[in-house]
């Protein structure tokens, strides 16, 4: 039932975020000629390539450019599907692109060895044929190929300056045995330092984006790092970060009093590290950031903090669920007193659904009363959104909790509404006598 709450809201959220793409780019394409270029479109999360995909169609007067790999290369179905609905478009044209060719795919391979001490400069012609055959020219497989040679050792350079393989064959088969996507980010993982490795995974539970210190706080134990590390020592700290992060699967988004945040270049890649580790072992970061954020949690960072603790706690097994219902409580009352519609009908369902659910396992008390408030906002909330059949349903129900009930027919309820009238009239009288 959560599981299927949280996909509608996903849905809610991408088409609201893909009609506010369409405003704005219709606003400017009537003005200037405009086009779109989306690179590495095969690093898109299926929400991504919706709103991607509904901006496209709608938007008639802009031109957009996608550049992605090949869909063979692809393991998820699903992105396979989404991206062959681009080509299916009225105006979306496929072009595929050739790969490199033998001497590109020579250049691309020195450029693994520019920073080596045995730099070199030229490749074994057997070497750079086996690479080229095996990836098609793909610049992509070409340079995760290389880079494989590179860390495994078994290579040297000559006198005259020509890489080599070691041993005269290289068996690429025996290190990289697939080439999607997701196989080489796990490959190229598992080849870095293992201090990187373990900040990748805190960051990887704490999110898409995520506060430095907060990953530190958890490697170090030391809270408000920040506060106990001059500037110099901190900025030693990214640069030590980023520079061990060969592959760069992170980016530093930005850095400043308030801390340096950093992000994960794609939702693939957090994806790929976040599913490395075991069941329990996510449980139990979820619960170490559910309580770190707690602690901190106050009336001025609300706003920032809350979120992240429910996310959280909702992450861990049930023998927390008093903490998440207490908190689902308080996410959406924030959202509905700030005047968040849409994000306010989205957790009073799920509020709704979670304690209904409880309810038939008599693992919560029945408060009528609470309910009956819960459904008053939800309907406010969806009848502010323009959705009034579902608002309406849910002000019904919420009098319905209270013992009102509405009439059920046409006629019954103009009768109804005539009594109420009269006896209106009757106090208005009364009122004004006195």
């Amino acid at each position: 039932m959560r599981n299927v709450e949280i996909q509608n809201a996903a849905r809610l959220r991408t088409r609201e975020v893909g009609d506010v793409m369409q405003r704005l780019l219709r606003i400017l394409s009537e003005n200037i000629n405009l086009s779109i270029i989306v690179t590495e479109l095969q690093w898109a999360d299926r929400y991504s390539l919706e709103v991607l995909h509904q901006v496209g169609v709608a938007c008639t007067r802009t031109n957009f450019m996608l550049f992605c790999r090949p869909l063979s290369t692809f393991e998820s179905k699903e992105t396979k599907q989404l991206i062959e609905l681009f080509l299916q478009a009225p105006r979306f044209k496929c072009l595929v692109l050739a790969g490199f060719s033998l001497d590109e795919t020579r250049q691309l391979i020195l450029t693994c060895w520019e920073n080596n001490k045995d730099r070199a400069k030229n490749v074994s012609p057997k070497l750079c044929q086996s690479i080229y055959n095996r990836t098609d020219g793909n610049p992509f497989f070409i340079k995760s190929l290389a880079q494989t040679l590179k860390d495994s050792g078994k290579w040297r350079v000559t006198p005259s300056g020509e890489l080599i393989p070691e041993s005269g064959d290289f068996d690429f088969e025996q290190l990289v045995l697939q080439y999607e996507n997701q196989n080489i980010i796990l490959a190229r993982f598992d080849r870095i330092d293992r201090n990187l490795q373990l900040f990748l995974k805190v960051s990887a539970v704490l999110g898409l984006r995520f506060a430095l210190d907060d990953v530190l706080f958890f490697m170090t134990g030391i809270q408000k790092i920040h506060s106990q590390v001059d500037s110099k020592t901190y900025s030693q700290l990214i640069r030590g970060v980023l520079t061990a992060d060969r592959y760069s699967f992170l980016g530093l988004e930005s850095s400043g009093p308030n801390g340096a945040f950093m992000c994960f270049k794609s939702a693939v890649v957090r994806k790929c590290i976040y599913n490395l580790m075991a069941h329990k072992q996510r449980q139990q970061l979820h619960l170490h950031a559910a309580q770190y954020f707690e602690s901190r949690l106050t009336e001025d960072n609300k706003h920032r903090t809350l979120i992240p603790i429910f996310e959280h706690y909702m992450e861990t097994d049930d023998s927390h669920l008093d903490k998440k219902v207490h908190y689902l409580k308080m996410v959406a009352s924030f959202y509905y007193e700030t005047g968040c519609v849409s994000e306010a009908a989205k957790y009073l369902k799920m509020l709704l659904d979670m304690a209904q659910e409880l309810q038939s396992m008599q693992r919560m008390p029945t408060d009528k009363l609470a309910f009956s408030n819960w459904y008053r906002e939800l309907g406010d909330s969806l009848f502010a959104r323009g959705d009034a059949k579902e608002a309406f349903e849910a002000l019904v129900k919420s009098l319905s909790l209270m013992g009102q009930i509405l009439p059920e027919t046409k006629y019954k309820m103009k009768w109804a509404l005539k009594k109420q009238l009269q006896s209106r009239k009757k106090q208005d009288t009364i009122f004004f006598a006195n």
